[in-house]
């Protein structure tokens, strides 16, 4: 997870967020995947629900697989 959190803020401050907080969390409870901006743009927050399968299947694995070294 932490390269995941490593990637997000790389990514938000490649943008020009470098001012805006990032909060990843991952919440026992919840519907799978939630996001929220403030509207000054101080905050990011991304919820990713513990537990949830992000590749439930082969077709979507293999996408994953192909798209992983696009990021690196």
């Amino acid at each position: 997870m932490t390269d995941l959190i490593e990637r997000l803020e790389r990514t938000k401050n490649g943008i020009g967020l470098v001012g805006t907080r990032l909060n990843f969390l991952r919440p026992k409870e919840g519907k799978g995947i939630s996001e929220n901006i403030t509207l000054d743009w101080r905050e990011v927050t991304i919820s990713v629900k513990e537990g949830l399968d992000l590749s439930p299947d082969d077709e979507t694995r293999r996408y994953l697989d192909k798209e992983e070294g696009k990021f690196n």
